[in-house]
């Protein structure tokens, strides 16, 4: 599937004069409807690139890894901005018309695609476009996920804003997690915002790294389990602010182990 996407736009889209990919026609997610080289498309192709050519080359052909390597080689550089003095990411290189939606497209270069953030470089520019997002509305209803981006910008604070009235915000229905406010009832958004933030709050992965507690509020006690890549799983007790517990499956894994203080 992921060979046949990117081949898509591989064969679909023109090159520019310096032999870059410019995405046009395009859209910014739902919310631009007419821009040139939007960031998500081109964070998501970085990422999903990427991860193909870390495929073992048994999985691969010759043919595909050479297509792969080339495409990466084309993509254009993510869009950015000015607002003021300060460099941000921007949503696309040329945005025409009005926006429809409220959607922070730059911010998926931090947080699915993980170009940038925590433990990766860059980390500076993610918390200032974070700072300068342009749309800056209310972060915890639906499928807002400025809290998700908040976690992965290593942000404690912002990530946690409004994350506990999400949790329990069910408006009068039987069941809370079915959560009313959203798209349809029962709202799976919220619920998924809220987790996706946690997890990123407790734990964020890059490459072979672990790293523990990079938005997490050192007035917050926890205790969790989750699962790492490289069938890895951590088990940790967090409380005041310290580390009083850490176990990993396998332990051959605990080296990969980084304990961050969050901003």
């Amino acid at each position: 599937i992921a060979a046949e996407i990117v081949t898509f736009y591989d064969q679909h889209y023109k090159r520019d004069e310096k032999g870059k990919i410019r995405f046009e026609p395009a859209q910014m997610l739902e919310t631009m409807w007419d821009v040139v080289n939007p960031a998500p498309e081109i964070a998501g192709l970085n990422c999903c690139l990427s991860g193909l050519l870390e495929l073992p080359a048994r999985m691969t052909t010759l043919g595909h890894r050479a297509q792969w390597k080339r495409m990466l080689g084309e993509l254009p550089p993510l869009p950015k901005t000015k607002v003021g003095e300060t460099t941000v990411l921007a949503n696309a290189e040329i945005i025409r018309g009005g926006t429809h939606n409220i959607e922070n497209g730059h911010l998926y270069s931090v947080w699915p695609y993980r170009q940038l953030g925590v433990g990766i470089p860059g980390l500076q520019l993610a918390q200032d476009s974070y700072a300068n997002r342009w749309h800056k509305g209310p972060p915890y209803q639906c499928w807002v996920n400025d809290t998700v981006f908040a976690a992965h910008c290593g942000l404690a604070k912002e990530a946690t804003d409004h994350l506990a009235f999400r949790f329990v915000r069910s408006d009068g229905l039987r069941f809370p997690a079915m959560y009313s406010h959203g798209d349809w009832i029962p709202d799976l958004d919220n619920g998924g915002v809220c987790q996706s933030t946690i997890q990123g709050m407790l734990m964020q992965c890059v490459g072979r790294k672990i790293i523990i507690l990079p938005a997490w509020p050192t007035g917050w006690n926890a205790e969790f389990k989750l699962h790492a890549p490289f069938n890895t799983i951590v088990e940790c007790v967090v409380a005041d602010g310290k580390v009083e517990s850490l176990k990993v499956s396998p332990t051959s894994r605990k080296k990969d182990i980084e304990v961050v203080v969050p901003l």
